[in-house]
């Protein structure tokens, strides 16, 4: 069986146009909904098997990249 790496999911991202005191509550907020009893309602509607948020890196997309690539090399188109 041929199995993918793990891929980085279900990402929130800001527009640069929100302002940096904002992007801070709300990332802030995210982070903080595990410890919330509402959190668990919020991150199970996202995904039932949610337990937290964590700070996403570029770094942590390189396997969508070699998938994507893998794809590209046999003529799937992205």
């Amino acid at each position: 069986m041929i199995k993918t790496p793990e891929i980085s999911e279900h990402v929130i991202i800001a527009g640069n146009n929100l302002h940096a005191a904002k992007v801070k509550i709300l990332r802030e907020a995210l982070y903080g909904l595990n410890k919330d009893e509402q959190g668990g309602t919020i991150m199970s509607a996202i995904k039932k098997t949610m337990t937290g948020m964590v700070p996403a890196h570029d770094e942590d997309y390189n396997n969508l990249r070699t998938i994507l690539h893998a794809l590209e090399k046999i003529g799937v188109p992205p």
